[in-house]
């Protein structure tokens, strides 16, 4: 399993962000996997078999409102002088599929949502959505 995280500015409502990853998930012919039964800590996850012995599992942890500004400094960066906070975790698979799928997913997000960037575990860099459609990002982001 690999992470991606979003860190944003502000808080947005989780509920909405909740909804759009069930409707991803539902356009996309993928079972939605409840808080209940991820495999992890998350909120909600996204399982779809992609052949007889893969899967391609995406879940979700999204941060609270009342935990968001909250965190403990380590749970923040310091981006061009102003501070982003986590706001969500995915822990996926790798395959290509599953990035392609999660890129696609992650392009919603931030097209909704411009002020958020993406990292992975690394934190090698954070890039905007303008960032990735320039295509001036890792291969991860591009698949």
């Amino acid at each position: 399993m690999r992470s991606t995280i979003i860190i944003s500015l502000e808080h947005r409502n989780k509920e909405q962000v909740l909804k759009k990853i069930i409707e991803f998930g539902k356009r996309n012919k993928f079972e939605i996997v409840p808080k209940e039964e991820v495999l992890s800590l998350g909120d909600i996850g996204l399982s779809k078999e992609i052949g007889e012995d893969d899967i391609s599992y995406i879940e979700f942890s999204i941060t609270e409102k009342d935990e968001f500004k909250t965190q403990n400094i380590s749970n923040s960066t310091i981006i061009n002088g102003k501070r982003h906070y986590f706001y969500i975790w995915i822990n996926h698979t790798t395959g290509d599929q599953t990035l392609h799928s999660l890129n696609e997913l992650l392009n919603e997000i931030l097209s909704d949502n411009p002020d958020m960037l993406v990292t992975d575990e690394t934190f090698d860099g954070f890039y905007s959505l303008e960032q990735i459609k320039n295509k001036q990002v890792p291969k991860w982001l591009l698949i």
